[in-house]
């Protein structure tokens, strides 16, 4: 990384962190996850270096897989859970938290039956699901491995070439003031 990316990641990270902060400390719950998943979002985007909309889904599942895998960890078995927007089969946790938070939270604004974010002070549990609550985030949790998360990528990230030239391609896409001139 240059100069500038360093600076601009340094400020970034404080960017992705600090109102969530200030959020989590007022209760605004629901603000606070929209923001993390924003935040999984962008970040995805650099460590794929994502510069369309196409790939939008795949990168942030992926970024997921690989620097919150836990969200995977435990495996639906038994039963079949089905997007009723897609009527697509969902197979794994990390699908929930983009198809339904994250897509739910960022366009629609509100959460559907069955999801829901929640308080537990005891921050190594991330989600809980039973019955008809198939997925709870702990808020409190999902923060704290969100900013490991992101520790783990920029540990990553400077020492990894491809992820240093994803960033570079994402970075110069997201500075160019040029407007095609």
């Amino acid at each position: 990384m240059n100069y500038d990316e360093k600076k601009f990641w340094e400020n970034y990270k404080k960017k992705l962190v600090n109102p969530i902060d200030v959020l989590i400390e007022n209760h605004h719950d629901i603000a606070a996850t929209k923001l993390i998943l924003s935040g999984i979002d962008s970040l995805a985007g650099f460590y794929a270096g994502r510069v369309r909309s196409g790939s939008v889904r795949k990168t942030f599942i992926d970024f997921v897989e690989e620097y919150m895998p836990k969200f995977d960890s435990i495996k639906f078995t038994g039963v079949k859970l089905i997007n009723f927007k897609t009527k697509k089969e969902i197979k794994k946790p990390s699908e929930i938290l983009y198809d339904i938070f994250r897509n739910d939270l960022i366009h629609d604004g509100t959460l559907g039956i069955g999801v829901e974010v929640y308080r537990d002070k005891d921050i190594r549990i991330l989600w809980a699901g039973s019955g008809i609550d198939i997925f709870r985030i702990n808020i409190l949790g999902f923060f704290e491995y969100y900013k490991k998360a992101i520790k783990e990528y920029e540990k990553d990230l400077f020492t990894d070439n491809a992820l240093k030239e994803n960033f570079s391609n994402k970075y110069n896409i997201v500075t160019d003031f040029s407007f095609g001139n």
